[in-house]
């Protein structure tokens, strides 16, 4: 920006030829400039001190109330004043037209090239911290941010809601204040070290709310470099919910396993996968006289067949059926106790689906109905037995009723002869 066309030519021709890649417009004033940066983009203004409709630093003025743009004062007005004038306006450099021309023009060149830099950098910085801004503010998680001395440097609204207090009350705390357990990592004592090594870390801990109350919260932490500072960046979980989610499904397994217990039955749940047991009921350790925890670490062949393999078919194996089905499998089967007695057992397999219809476990009801079975021999032996005696004593008696109807016919004879005979004979 310069009144006099000359100096704008001859400038653009040393420039360009000192640095190829400049793009160069020309303003004879600050009227003219203004126009032209409402229509365009540039990097830089290069400004002439001294011009008819107003000077460089009035026009300096105007500019700085509309954007930050880079503004060099390349004049030949050498006072000191002037030059210190517009800096303390906001010029990003002073330069002299006087002087030799490759040193003029050379050090205008690298102001050049410095500014642009500089706004670029700032523009990044600017971006950077838009997204960093945007992303603290919009997260759905609590982002703390501390120094190693444990001092709060920086929070997002979601953690200030979290524990109650306001951006400003938060910025005043330690980190100890907020989590009484980060005493040990503000001393450095286990957690830093590991941290700063660059290592993330998932921490298991509680904080402490405005009103006192205290919540369990799952935090991931880690090192960031702000400038030569190291930080630590805390993403923050509240894990109340969870917790509350949590102790109701202990409570809500005691009860199954309280319920689980109370079953006579044998009951294994087995991993389709592996056939391992996941657990047992109380009545299948009763019976396979194993403690639960020892069953976990047996897949169901071994506990059920102290076999180091399945059955090889799946007419002898149920798990195998029920696998290759998918269907509920009920059949009588024989297992083996751990002196290799048979057992008579009547199980029932149930497949649990997921979503998509994959077995995920398989649930495994067993009676021991050996005993049943002795009994039911036992009473087929004495069903046999008592037949064979029912037909010998039916043969005998068949064969007594003979002689005794003969002996009876003979006396009915000898009766009817006597009366007969000596019926007029009363001895």
């Amino acid at each position: 920006m310069d009144d006099d066309a000359a100096v704008q030519e001859i400038s653009k021709q040393i420039l360009i030829e000192m640095e190829s890649s400049f793009e160069i417009d020309f303003a004879s004033g600050g009227n003219e400039a203004l126009k032209k940066l409402e229509q365009k983009e540039y990097d830089v203004i290069i400004s002439d001190y001294d011009m008819p409709e107003k000077s460089g630093l009035d026009f300096l003025k105007e500019l700085r109330k509309k954007k930050e743009l880079p503004f060099i004062l390349f004049t030949g007005k050498g006072r000191e004043e002037i030059a210190i004038q517009a800096l303390n306006l906001g010029a990003d450099g002073y330069f002299n037209k006087q002087g030799d021309p490759v040193t003029v023009y050379g050090e205008l060149v690298h102001g050049l090239r410095t500014v642009v830099e500089k706004k670029r950098i700032i523009e990044e910085l600017k971006e950077s911290e838009i997204r960093y801004r945007t992303l603290m503010e919009h997260a759905s998680e609590g982002i703390l941010v501390h120094n190693l001395k444990g001092q709060i440097v920086d929070a997002n609204q979601q953690l200030c809601k979290n524990l109650g207090y306001s951006k400003e009350e938060i910025l005043a705390l330690n980190v100890t204040e907020i989590d009484p357990e980060a005493s040990d990592m503000k001393d450095g004592a286990r957690t830093w070290p590991r941290v700063l090594s660059g290592e993330t870390l998932l921490i298991q801990t509680i904080h402490k709310r405005k009103d006192g109350e205290i919540i369990p919260v799952e935090v991931v932490l880690g090192p960031i470099a702000m400038g030569k500072e190291t930080l630590m960046l805390a993403l923050i979980r509240d894990m109340t919910e969870r917790k509350k989610t949590e102790d109701q499904l202990l409570a809500l397994n005691k009860i199954n396993e309280g319920i689980i217990n109370s079953i006579s039955e044998i009951l294994l749940v087995i991993d389709p996968e592996n056939y391992k047991i996941k657990s047992i009921n109380d009545a299948a350790a009763v019976e396979y006289n194993i403690s639960k925890e020892t069953a976990t670490q047996k897949t169901c062949h071994e506990l059920t067949h102290n076999s180091a393999n399945p059955c090889s078919t799946p007419n002898i194996c149920p798990m195998k059926k029920v696998l290759e089905t998918g269907q509920v499998t009920r059949v009588e089967h024989i297992h083996f106790d751990k002196d290799y007695n048979e057992l008579n057992m009547e199980i029932s397999l149930y497949p649990v689906k997921d979503q998509q219809g994959k077995i995920i476990q398989v649930v495994h009801l067993s009676k021991n109905i050996s005993e049943i079975r002795k009994m039911e021999k036992k009473q087929k032996e004495d069903s046999i037995r008592i037949a064979i005696m029912n037909e010998k004593l039916r043969v005998v008696d068949k064969l007594t009723r003979h002689d005794v109807n003969n002996k009876l016919a003979y006396i009915n004879s000898n009766t009817y002869l006597l009366k007969k005979r000596l019926k007029n004979d009363p001895k």
